[in-house]
C-alpha cells in the first residue's frame, strides 16, 4: 500500500496529511484527480505493473468508466501535482527496476522478431530478470526497515517524503532530457 495515500472503495481516498503539507495544491484537486494520479503514478497503485500508457487508461476507466484518456495531464496543475508526487514517493531502486524492466521487454520484442542470438539474449534477460528481483527485494527491505534511526529514533513521516523528494529532485535536475 502507499505510503502516502489510503484508498478506501468506501468513503473513497483519503491524501496523507502530511503530502498536504509538501504541496498545498493537491487541495485544490478534486478526490477524482487526485484518485487518478493514485491509480496512474504510485509505485503500489494495483496497475504499478502496466505501461505508462496502459496505466493511465486504466485509470481513467477506474475514476470515470471512460477508456478515453482525458485532457488532465496537460493541465498544468495536474503536471505540478503529477511531478510532486512522484517526488515524495521517489525510490531511486524502483525506478532502476522499471528501467530494467522496460528493457527486458524491449529484449523479449527482438526475440519476436526472430533475432539470430535468441541464446544471448534469453541469458540477457534471465540477467536482468534476477537482477530486478534483487531490486525489488532490496527495496522491500528497505520498506521494513524505513525510519529506523541509530539510538533507535525514528524518522517522521514528513521527514521521509522530504528526503524522497530532495533526491528526486537532484536525481530530475542532472538526468539527460532526452531519457
Amino acid at each position: 500500500m502507499s505510503y502516502l495515500i489510503y484508498i478506501n472503495e468506501k468513503s473513497g481516498e483519503i491524501l496523507h496529511p502530511d503530502a498536504v503539507k509538501l504541496f498545498p495544491g493537491f487541495k485544490r484537486l478534486t478526490e477524482n484527480e487526485i484518485l487518478y494520479i493514485v491509480l496512474a503514478y504510485d509505485y503500489c497503485s494495483p496497475y504499478s505493473h502496466f505501461t505508462l500508457d496502459d496505466r493511465r487508461r486504466r485509470a481513467t476507466m477506474h475514476v470515470w468508466n471512460d477508456n478515453k484518456l482525458p485532457e488532465l495531464d496537460k493541465r498544468q496543475d495536474i503536471q505540478f501535482a503529477i511531478d510532486v508526487y512522484k517526488s515524495l514517493q521517489y525510490n531511486p531502486k524502483e525506478e532502476l527496476a522499471k528501467t530494467l524492466q522496460r528493457r527486458v521487454e524491449q529484449l523479449s520484442g527482438s526475440i519476436e522478431d526472430g533475432s539470430a542470438a535468441v541464446e544471448k539474449t534469453v541469458k540477457d534477460i534471465r540477467l536482468l530478470r534476477d537482477e530486478i528481483k534483487s531490486l525489488e527485494n532490496e527495496v522491500l527491505i528497505a520498506y521494513q526497515e524505513e525510519g529506523k534511526l541509530i539510538g533507535g529514533g525514528q524518522r517522521s513521516f514528513l521527514e521521509t517524503l522530504q528526503k524522497n523528494k530532495e533526491l528526486y529532485e537532484s536525481v530530475k535536475n542532472t538526468k539527460p532530457k532526452s531519457i
